[in-house]
C-alpha cells in the first residue's frame, strides 16, 4: 500500500510538469523574428565574430578540478564513517581504511598523470596540444567553434 502513494504521487507529479509545458506551448505567443534571434549579452552588441577559439586547456582543468571536488565530498562521510567505527572497535574500521588508502592513491594517479601530461603548465609554447589525448567530441568541439 506504501508504494501506491509513492508511485501516485510520483506520476502525479510527472503529470504535472508535463501538462504545464504542454499547456505553455498551446497559449504562450511567440513568433521568432530577427530582433528575438540577434545575439545579446549584458546589454551590449556583439562586435567581430561570435565564436572564440577555446582554449582546451580550460577544459582539462575543469575536469581535474570537478574531479578533486567530488573527492573532497565523498571524504567526509568516510571520515564520519571511520571516526563512528573507530570508536567503537570496530573490526570495519580497517576496511575503512584500506578503502581510504587505495581510494587516495587512484586519485593522487589521476594527479600524477595530469601532471605529466603538462596540463598545469600555463606557457604556450611548452605544452602543445597534440601530446594531450582528448575524447573525440572535445575536439570536434573545438573545431566547429573554430
Amino acid at each position: 500500500m506504501e508504494w501506491i502513494i509513492t508511485f501516485s504521487f510520483f506520476f502525479s507529479g510527472c503529470f504535472f510538469c508535463i501538462s504545464l509545458f504542454f499547456i505553455n506551448k498551446v497559449l504562450s505567443k511567440s513568433k521568432k523574428n530577427s530582433i528575438k534571434l540577434s545575439i545579446y549579452e549584458s546589454g551590449e552588441e556583439t562586435v567581430g565574430d561570435n565564436s572564440i577559439a577555446f582554449n582546451q586547456k580550460y577544459l582539462l582543468v575543469a575536469f581535474v578540478f570537478v574531479l578533486f571536488e567530488i573527492e573532497v565530498l565523498l571524504l567526509y562521510p568516510w571520515s564520519l564513517a571511520y571516526v563512528e567505527n573507530i570508536n567503537s572497535s570496530n573490526e570495519r574500521s580497517y576496511i575503512l581504511l584500506i578503502e581510504f588508502i587505495t581510494f587516495i592513491f587512484l586519485l593522487l594517479t589521476g594527479l600524477i598523470y595530469a601532471y605529466k601530461l603538462k596540463i598545469f603548465e600555463w606557457g604556450l609554447s611548452n605544452t602543445p596540444l597534440k601530446k594531450i589525448k582528448i575524447p573525440e567530441i572535445y575536439s570536434k568541439f573545438n573545431e566547429i567553434v573554430k
